[in-house]
This record gives structure tokens, C-alpha cells and sequence, in this order.
């Protein structure tokens, strides 16, 4: 069955008739198809989520069509748990925001809210600020890139490890070389010079994304997301189509880019904006010793060799 599209080499090969051409989350699994490793699987069994796990709500509103709430709550090894889900149809905002409140007693870190709670809908107030003052929750208007919510779940989904990175220098590390890259071409350049001299570790903590196997609404929701053929001839666009009973889908991808932005590189890349300041002073000073003492003031890891600087006898 080696070269069958993938959808239909699970139909047959493992019995597995809920996956189609053309699914956007190819990476979901309920358990491991039988050659593939432990950690293609994104189900988890119920437990307490610990109290000091940073959590977050996302809500997706409707009337006719589903309210859809989802908690998911970030682990200190980076992976996300969805451990609960809300939903209602046809139900008032004083019916469903009072049953979220009623359902969210632990700290959440933040509550983002569909953009529509945000409209104009000739009340005193907007859906967006009823529901603060209904729930206690005050929510955010959330990042509504579609691609961006798309590429968010495919890559909190994934479990395969990426290809690691050729090591491309031919040549020892040399710091003088890096600063003049950095100095003449810019930080794209230098960050690509620096990264031929690391040895790519194996990924680990992957999928990043575990799911309640309680959240049976998501569950049954995330293999039904196809491209979108309506404006492309037929031919898959890079988004999502919208189907009824999405709701579930989008309130994941508001709350996955939410995540992101807790996970913000702001500390990398002030550690980085440091590392390129100490280089940048040895470059321009030639001064060793004040090198090493900043260096290991700052405490780099060994990102760039640095052993042509240091003192005899010193690792």
C-alpha cells in the first residue's frame, strides 16, 4: 500500500474509514496507527489539572448556530491540555455566561472571545462586556488569522520530529567572521551563520497538543476540517472551510494563537540582543577579559564556541 495517499492507506490498512482526502489535520490521532510511534496520539486520560498550570478560556459565540467554550491549561513541559469544553444552542447570554462562570472556579490567565462579541448589536452594552459583567471573565478580542489559526493547530497537532538541520560549516567558528556578518548583513544572517555550528538535538514534547478524552465535541470536530475548494477551482486553498458545527475548531485555533503569545520569545531574544552586545564590544575593543567576565556573567550556553578567548587551565 507504500505511495497511497495517506487518508486512504489508513482506510484500508487499519480500518480507519474516519480520515478522507483533502483533511486539513492529517497529524490526528486517537491512538497510534500500528507502525507509528507511542506519541502519534493526542488523547489523554482525565485528571486534575494542577492548580499553578497557567490557564486559558476561549469562546466562540452563537445563537442559532453553537456557543463553544474551551479550557486548556499550558504544562511546564510546554504542552497544552484541553480539559474542558461548554456548549450551548439557542440559550441567552445571562443562561451561558453564568454557566461558563460556573464552570471556571480556578484562576484563568486569560479568556479570549470570538470577534463578534465585540459588534454593535444596538444594546447598551456589546456581547464582549455582558458576559464580563455576567461571568466575572473579562475577555480579549483574539488574533483571527485564519492561516495563522490553521498552520497554529497543524503545528500543535504535529508528532512527527522535524528533519534535523544540515550542519553546514566547513570551517571552525570564527567570532570575528560572525561579528562583520552581523555588522554588514544583518541579524538573519548572523543568527544562520551561528546555527551551522550547533548539533540539532532530537525533538521532544511532541504532539504539543493533549486532549480530554472527554471533549467529545472537539474530538469528532477536528477530523472534519477540509480546505477550502469554494474560490480556487476546486483546487485546496491554504484555509479551512467552513462547515456547520465548526464552532468547535475555531474557538481551538483562537486559543492555540493565544497560547503563542504566552510563549512569547521575548526573553530569547533579549538574551540573544545581550549575546550580540558582548560579541559586539569584543569586536570593537579587543578586549578579552572583559569578554569572558560578561560571558560568564551572562551564562551563554555554548551557542558560539568561545575557547580561542579563555585562559589556560580554564574548561
Amino acid at each position: 500500500m507504500q505511495g497511497l495517499p495517506e487518508a486512504e492507506r489508513r482506510a484500508k490498512a487499519e480500518g480507519d474509514w474516519y480520515t478522507f482526502e483533502g483533511q486539513v489535520f492529517e497529524d490526528w490521532r486517537e491512538k497510534p496507527g500500528f507502525d507509528e510511534p507511542e506519541n502519534a496520539n493526542h488523547l489523554v486520560e482525565d485528571f486534575k489539572i494542577p492548580d499553578f498550570w497557567p490557564k486559558v478560556l476561549a469562546v466562540d459565540w452563537g445563537f442559532s448556530a453553537m456557543t463553544y467554550a474551551l479550557w486548556g491549561a499550558l504544562s511546564p513541559d510546554g504542552r497544552i491540555y484541553l480539559y474542558r469544553e461548554y456548549a450551548a444552542i439557542k440559550k441567552k447570554i445571562v443562561e451561558w455566561a453564568t454557566e461558563i462562570k460556573l464552570l471556571s472556579q480556578e484562576e484563568i490567565r486569560h479568556v479570549v472571545m470570538c470577534k463578534s462579541g465585540w459588534q454593535n448589536r444596538g444594546e447598551e452594552l456589546n456581547l464582549a462586556d455582558q458576559f464580563a459583567k455576567l461571568s466575572g471573565l473579562t475577555p480579549e478580542k483574539p488574533e483571527n488569522n485564519r492561516i495563522a489559526g490553521k498552520l497554529a493547530v497543524q503545528d500543535y497537532l504535529r508528532w512527527k520530529p522535524r528533519p534535523k538541520s544540515v550542519v553546514l560549516a566547513s570551517a571552525p567558528f570564527d567570532a570575528h567572521k560572525a561579528m562583520s556578518i552581523l555588522r554588514t548583513q544583518g541579524t538573519k544572517a548572523y543568527e544562520d551563520y551561528r546555527l551551522a555550528f550547533e548539533v540539532p538535538e532530537d525533538e521532544k514534547g511532541i504532539p504539543k497538543l493533549q486532549v480530554f478524552k472527554s471533549l467529545s465535541l472537539l474530538r469528532k470536530t477536528i477530523p472534519l476540517c477540509i480546505y477550502d475548494t469554494s474560490d480556487t477551482d476546486g483546487k485546496p486553498s491554504e484555509d479551512v472551510a467552513e462547515f456547520a458545527g465548526d464552532d468547535p475548531y475555531d474557538t481551538l485555533r483562537y486559543l492555540l494563537l493565544r497560547v503563542d503569545k504566552m510563549r512569547s520569545p521575548v526573553k530569547e531574544e533579549k538574551y540573544r540582543q545581550e549575546e550580540r552586545a558582548i560579541y559586539g564590544q569584543l569586536e570593537a575593543t579587543g578586549d578579552q577579559t572583559t569578554f569572558q567576565r560578561r560571558m560568564a556573567l551572562h551564562k551563554a550556553p555554548v551557542s558560539m564556541p568561545i575557547r580561542r578567548f579563555t585562559r589556560a587551565g580554564q574548561p
